[in-house]
């Protein structure tokens, strides 16, 4: 009723209210796009409802599977209620992917239908094309694209918020649910011939699997360490161990020898980042390449672009796990950090990662024992001034290094020096009993760390007679 005495007041819900019968009549006649009337508001309405629904049901999709075993946890300690939801959720992955294509695929039906309604109540083929494209477009970008974007930049907290009403959901589906993936779903993939959907593995599966290694003596006490440092490392990521941006140690290309001496001196770094003419990041410069080449040119040698390699970049979010594969892929060992927009945020170094999974040798200690750092199966890496007999006592795998030179001998340099017979190189690696000791790095004429290998079998020790 109220429609009709709208319609004969000759003013249509888009004609300006101010204007005059006659002249909203006139506009109606001449803009056949500003004729609706206010039966269309309710269906207006709730395509603005479903067009919510449709963009909350593709958001929970790429908020909820793209979640990791540390986010997950991280949602149980800040909202232990949403984190049990989430955790039942995600337990059963299969069930959770069905109910909200489901949920997805039924509102945007019910979208369509209503928008096609809303099409066909004007009398203007342009007025129905335009309804067409416009609720296309909407779905396109408000349904699908905007959600998933802002549903990934706050996955934590939007996995916190919905867990619950869709557990709830979920439930309530769940007939519906099951008739659909035991006679629509697994027929389908079996004819395709895809497989089942594996249950995640998570770190607590993989962390008991190790101890009951060790309790069945399958696993050794030092295998263990190593194993439960490489799942922590599943769990954290690169912005965790990266050198922050205000601490980048930058050169620039019109920098001399004797300028980038200082800063190695200073940074102790095998790569420096090269910051181009325009402020980019131009690569990392080669330091002992450069060095060794320009040697003959003296300190004014300028930086040649043979001696600078392309930069490379990882997410400051990758973990460290996937950060050691790119590494190993790559070749390199050095990368910048960025975030979701590109910008620089630091810089890593496969050092960083092996001093972020530091572990102390067996038995624990202080001072410099408590430097040594786990970085491969039966392989350390230790200060040269590490002193043997503390290390011994750590674990007695060491002990050969101590029993070796007698009390002449203290440190793990020194170990070094009286096999080799002279000042040790970076390089340089001596066999004492069952530990075989690599130079991993030289300051000056001293050595600073040793690279500690026990080995499978005893070998001849290969040191000259004292």
């Amino acid at each position: 009723m109220l429609g009709r005495l709208w319609h004969r007041a000759g003013v249509g819900v888009c004609t300006p209210y101010w204007l005059p019968r006659g002249v909203g009549s006139l506009v109606e006649r001449k803009r056949w796009w500003a004729c609706m009337g206010v039966e269309e508001l309710p269906i207006i309405a709730v395509l603005g409802a479903l067009l919510v629904a449709s963009g909350l049901a593709s958001g929970t999709e790429t908020a909820l599977f793209r979640l990791s075993e540390s986010e997950r946890r991280i949602v149980r300690e800040r909202r232990p209620v949403g984190g049990a939801a989430l955790d039942r959720l995600l337990g059963a992955p299969r069930s959770l992917l069905i109910t909200i294509l489901l949920l997805n695929m039924s509102v945007n039906i019910l979208y369509f239908v209503f928008s096609s309604v809303l099409a066909m109540r004007s009398e203007h083929a342009a007025w129905k094309a335009g309804i067409g494209v416009a609720s296309v477009l909407l779905l396109i970008l408000l349904g699908e694209v905007l959600p998933k974007l802002l549903a990934g930049a706050h996955r934590l907290t939007y996995a916190a918020v919905v867990a619950g009403p869709l557990l709830v959901v979920s439930r309530a589906l769940s007939p519906i649910r099951v008739f659909v993936d035991w006679f629509m779903v697994t027929p389908v993939t079996r004819l395709v011939g895809a497989g089942e959907l594996a249950e995640p593995v998570s770190h607590d599966d993989l962390r008991r699997l190790v101890e009951s290694g060790v309790d069945h003596g399958a696993i050794s006490e030092e295998e263990r360490r190593l194993l439960s440092e490489a799942i922590r490392l599943g769990r954290r990521k690169a912005s965790e161990a990266m050198t922050p941006r205000t601490r980048i140690p930058w050169i620039s290309r019109q920098q001399r020898r004797g300028e980038v001496l200082r800063v190695v001196r200073r940074t102790e770094r095998t790569r420096l980042p090269v910051r181009s003419d325009d402020d980019h990041p131009a690569g990392f410069l080669d330091v002992k390449s450069f060095l060794i080449g320009s040697e003959a040119m003296g300190n004014d040698a300028a930086i040649s672009p043979e001696y600078v390699a392309p930069a490379k970049f990882v997410p400051e979010t990758v973990s460290m796990d996937r950060l050691l594969d790119f590494f190993r892929e790559s070749g390199e060992h050095v990368a910048f950090c960025v975030d979701e927009h590109g910008s620089i945020t630091g810089m890593i170094q496969i050092e960083d990662i092996a001093r972020a999974m530091s572990v102390p040798p067996p038995g624990g200690g202080g001072g410099l024992l408590s430097r040594v750092m786990l970085i491969g199966l039966q392989t350390w890496l230790a200060p040269a001034l590490t002193p043997v007999r503390d290390l011994a006592e750590s674990d007695s795998g060491f002990a050969d290094l101590a029993d070796a030179f007698g009390e002449r001998v203290q440190t793990l340099g020194g170990v070094l020096q009286a096999a080799l017979g002279r000042m040790p190189e970076a390089g340089d690696r001596v066999t004492v009993g069952r530990i075989e000791l690599e130079v991993d790095r030289v300051k000056g004429r001293a050595v600073d760390s040793v690279v500690l290998r026990v080995l499978d079998e005893p070998e001849e020790e290969q040191r000259e007679p004292l």
